[in-house]
């Protein structure tokens, strides 16, 4: 059965996990899929890592090629990213798990009805997407069913991954990644040096990633054990320290489990991981209006005022933000985990952390519409607890966290 930890029983494991932190380099990980011939449509849809070519167990065995579900990621062809094949200094081999003309199908198939696919800004989807209801995972309901409106129903900004000389370089991010870490336990002071000191590729830019970086990596639809991109062998994840440190404590940062695909605080003399990025950071500022926040980063806007408090479940909150009329506008829904992670201020010297400009009053936890890994009859959903700013699964059929509405700017 699954857990959702408390902020202190998971200071418990945190310190467990630091001080076993052990990962073998002698196994080899199964290819990434080759053909990604399975889907409905080349311009995006629900792509469910799966079993049919890239290994035996979906995307615990790095396998992205051979999706399952209804598309895939996309439109990009065999001979390079999506921003083109060796363009910048990086190069690149296709994409992976793609193939022919498109990421998934021939792009004759109708599109479900279902799936919302759209652009916004260089903020993206996790590339494979899942959906569940409060017994099982499920196909990604229709528009009035139970539980419409969760990540898997909307395909944003969905990232490609092309591997490169140095690394894997995301499609939306233009962050390059290292694949293979040094499998060794750093504190952070010891994590910053052993990026900073890097040296792979002929690149010696690299650095350890923020918090934020390290969210925007994140697959949240690959399933227990494995929430990286196909390229990244299995082996290499786990506790991964960030260069993100928080405001409220001086000796803690975020940590990054990439195994599980959530975030937490360790405190800076634990020893975990360290897996380097290079490029540009991304940022910007926010536009305050009248009842939204508008996040020109991100191209989201959020809902900032008739803030409901009130804990909802999962399934409520879904439906709230689905059915919400506000500030004009009637295309709100509830915001993916990798959304939420943007509203936290990790300068903010006092709970609640986030970014003042979102409004109050705030709740402990909010819902993100993405399903948790659960084993076990009982299902969960990530959520941000809003004292600390990390990311526990609430159980789906409780009355646990509140609801706070997001768009997509055109």
């Amino acid at each position: 059965m699954r857990q959702s930890f408390s902020p202190a029983s998971w200071a418990v494991v945190v310190a467990a996990l630091g001080a076993a932190w052990a990962c073998s380099n002698d196994e080899t990980a199964a290819p990434p899929g080759a053909s990604g011939s399975a889907g409905t449509k080349a311009s995006g849809g629900k792509a469910n890592a799966g079993s049919a070519s890239g290994g035996d167990n979906g995307g615990a065995s790095n396998a992205l090629g051979g999706a399952t579900g209804e598309g895939g990621a996309p439109t990009a062809g065999s001979t390079g990213s999506p921003d083109g094949a060796g363009a910048g200094p990086e190069g690149g081999a296709p994409p992976l798990g793609m193939s022919g003309a498109s990421a998934g199908g021939n792009g004759n198939e109708p599109e479900p009805p279902d799936l919302v696919v759209s652009t916004g800004g260089p903020w993206p989807d996790s590339f494979t997407g899942v959906c569940a209801d409060s017994q099982e995972d499920t196909g990604c309901p229709q528009e009035g069913d139970p539980f419409f409106g969760q990540d898997g129903t909307y395909r944003i900004n969905v990232p490609s991954y092309s591997l490169t000389s140095t690394g894997v370089k995301d499609s939306i991010t233009g962050l390059v990644w290292q694949v293979e870490p040094e499998q060794k336990a750093k504190t952070q002071a010891e994590a910053v040096t052993y990026c900073s000191d890097l040296q792979l590729g002929g690149q010696t830019d690299w650095r350890l990633p923020t918090r934020l970086e390290f969210v925007s990596l994140l697959d949240f639809g690959m399933g227990s054990g494995y929430a990286l991109p196909a390229a990244i062998p299995i082996e290499t994840t786990g506790i991964q320290w960030t260069a993100s440190a928080t405001g409220t404590d001086a000796s803690q940062f975020y940590i990054m489990n990439d195994q599980a695909g959530s975030w937490n605080l360790g405190v800076d003399t634990t020893v975990f991981g360290a897996r380097c990025v290079r490029g540009a950071t991304s940022g910007g500022s926010v536009t305050v209006e009248t009842d939204v926040v508008a996040d020109n980063m991100t191209k989201l806007v959020w809902q900032v005022t008739n803030l409901p408090v009130s804990a909802r479940t999962w399934q409520e909150s879904l439906a709230y933000c689905e059915g919400l009329s506000h500030a004009g506008k009637s295309d709100w829904r509830l915001p993916s985990m990798k959304e939420l992670a943007t509203l936290v201020d990790e300068a903010a010297a006092e709970a609640p952390v986030l970014r003042a400009e979102y409004g109050t009053p705030v709740a402990p936890h909010y819902w993100s519409s993405t399903p948790a890994p659960s084993n076990g009859p009982e299902r969960y959903a990530f959520a941000l607890e809003t004292s600390l700013g990390i990311s526990p699964s609430l159980k789906m059929v409780e009355s646990a966290a509140a609801a706070r509405c997001v768009r997509t700017s055109p």
